[in-house]
C-alpha cells in the first residue's frame, strides 16, 4: 500500500509540473507574441544625432526622443549603403530607470516569418551602460537570457554602435528626450 501511494504522490507531483511549465510556457508566448500593432512609423531622418556624435568638440545635446530615432534612422540608413545589409530601426523612449531602445525583427517560424519586437532598458552607470530590463514584446527575460539575448540583437548593431558609441560619455532619459554627453 506504501508503494502505490507513494507512485500515485510522484505521478500527481509530476503531472502538476508539466501542466505548471506547459502553463508558464503558454504564458510565455503569449507575452511575446505581437499584439496586432506595428511598430511606430518610422519616424523622419535626421543628421542632428549624428552630426553630433561624430564631432570632435567634447559637451551635452538634448535630444527628444523623436529625434533620437530619426537619428537613427539616419546613422542605419547612412552606414548601410556602403555594407549592405540594413538592420531595422530601433525607437528609443523613457523607461523606470533608464532609457527604453525597442528593436524590431523578425522571428522564423515554421509557417513564416513573424514580426516581434526586443525590448531593452539601458542605465547609465559610472562604467557605462548596463542593461537593466530585456524583454521579447511584454514577456521580461531573466538573468543571463535576457544578457545573451541583448547581445545577439546589439550583434546587428556592431558597426554602427563603435563607429559613434565611443564617444557618448553619459546619456540621462527625463523630460521627453536624452542628454548625452561626450568627451574626447
Amino acid at each position: 500500500m506504501a508503494k502505490y501511494l507513494l507512485f500515485k504522490t510522484a505521478s500527481f507531483a509530476l503531472t502538476l509540473t508539466l501542466y505548471g511549465v506547459f502553463g508558464v510556457m503558454c504564458a510565455f508566448i503569449w507575452l511575446a507574441w505581437p499584439d496586432g500593432a506595428k511598430n511606430a512609423a518610422q519616424a523622419e531622418e535626421s543628421s542632428k544625432l549624428s552630426d553630433f556624435l561624430s564631432s570632435e568638440e567634447s559637451g551635452s545635446m538634448f535630444f527628444t526622443f523623436g529625434e533620437m530615432d530619426g537619428g537613427a534612422a539616419h546613422i542605419i540608413n547612412e552606414g548601410s549603403e556602403s555594407s549592405g545589409a540594413r538592420p531595422m530601426v530601433p525607437s528609443f523612449g523613457a523607461g523606470t530607470k533608464g532609457v527604453l531602445a525597442r528593436i524590431p525583427f523578425y522571428g522564423r517560424f515554421p509557417w513564416g516569418y513573424v514580426e516581434l519586437s526586443a525590448v531593452f532598458e539601458f542605465e547609465n552607470s559610472g562604467e557605462g551602460f548596463s542593461l537593466l530590463d530585456s524583454r521579447l514584446g511584454r514577456a521580461r527575460l531573466p538573468g543571463i537570457a535576457g544578457r545573451e539575448f541583448c547581445a545577439s540583437i546589439l550583434a546587428h548593431y556592431k558597426g554602427f554602435i563603435s563607429k559613434y558609441g565611443v564617444s557618448a560619455i553619459s546619456v540621462e532619459s527625463g523630460d521627453g528626450g536624452v542628454t548625452i554627453s561626450k568627451g574626447k
